[in-house]
């Protein structure tokens, strides 16, 4: 499955198909791993270590010389710095490399691109929607896997025939370059990300967590203190864009747009947003004080379309679908 529309750039369709093509061979090959959201990307330190890293690793990339190493080891303090602040992050970023990363970089790898094209391509990728993107929780291993690959190609031919589930990329940099790094102090971390854009980054990032709470308290006002509808997480099937994705709390996911299958019927919803609960458990729709369900049962910026042995009923917050009674 593919997000339209296609690019019309023929090199970058046929990296998006053959990057969707690998996730019909990543099982076979051992190397789907299934992980959560990586939510510490949504945060102001999490985002800021993230960027540095990629600027690194492009600095690295760009760096044929001896100070390629000094630069990798950089890259690396940052994502170690980034694991010991957000542990429980550690398994969504190393688990994602492994599904979307090197869905990614197979793509790029294939599609035509030579060395040259791959650089631009990346630096555009980077300049012009990652740094301007609202939420990276989805979409930071398209970033990551190419830009690790790209390294390891020039360090370790065949390192893909020897890449098992659960492999660490930083790890296997780390020896494909013979680097040592440890953990950026808090302390020393400007004098050592300053290079790499840190004063642009940090007054970036901040700015945008203020935004980012008052963004997070409009959503818990939505689906936490309104009115909404729960639909249950009854083999739910789902299609949306991963670059609007937003983490609220430990309640899952908020999603802009989406369209849904599942046991109970359908969901579209255009634009707006919708909260898929942690875990898949069900989803929220928050509807207006007034609302009640009709035939057709419109939902703000979409519809709503039960099967017919299911039904709405109305709990004390809102709505919930059932299944009717026998």
């Amino acid at each position: 499955m593919v997000l339209e529309p296609l690019p019309l750039d023929e090199r970058m369709k046929s990296c998006l198909i053959i990057h969707e093509l690998w996730h019909q061979h990543e099982s076979k090959l051992r190397l789907y791993s299934p992980c959560g959201p990586a939510v510490h990307l949504d945060e102001e330190k999490g985002r800021t270590l993230i960027f540095l890293e990629w600027n690194a690793l492009m600095e690295a990339l760009s760096d044929q010389g001896i100070q390629r190493r000094q630069m990798i080891s950089d890259a690396l303090s940052f994502r170690k710095l980034r694991f010991e602040a957000y542990p429980s992050g550690i398994k969504p970023e190393v688990n994602d490399y492994l599904h979307e990363g090197l869905a990614e970089y197979t793509g790029m790898t294939l599609c035509g691109w030579d060395r040259t094209g791959k650089m631009k391509y990346l630096k555009e990728r980077l300049r012009d929607t990652y740094f301007n993107r609202a939420s990276l929780i989805a979409i930071y291993s398209y970033m990551s896997g190419p830009l690790y690959g790209l390294l390891m190609d020039e360090a370790e031919a065949g390192w893909t025939r020897n890449i098992r589930e659960g492999d660490d990329i930083g790890e296997l940099i780390a020896v494909a370059y013979r680097v040592t790094y440890f953990a950026a102090s808090e302390d020393s971390l400007k004098v050592l990300a300053l290079p790499y854009g840190y004063d642009s980054i940090h007054a970036r990032e901040t700015t945008r967590s203020l935004h980012t709470r008052m963004l997070a308290d409009g959503l818990r006002k939505r689906f936490i203190e309104g009115k909404i509808i729960f639909l249950p997480g009854q083999n739910l099937k789902i299609q949306y864009d991963p670059h609007n994705v937003v983490p609220l709390d430990s309640m899952g996911s908020v999603y802009g747009s989406l369209k849904e299958q599942a046991d109970w019927g359908s969901l579209n919803i255009d634009s707006g947003g919708v909260l898929l609960l942690e875990d898949w458990k069900g989803l929220l729709i928050d509807v207006p004080v007034t609302w009640k369900p009709a035939e057709r049962l419109s939902v703000p910026n979409g519809e709503l379309i039960l099967n017919e042995n299911y039904d709405l009923k109305q709990p004390p917050r809102g709505w919930a679908v059932c299944r009717k009674q026998d």
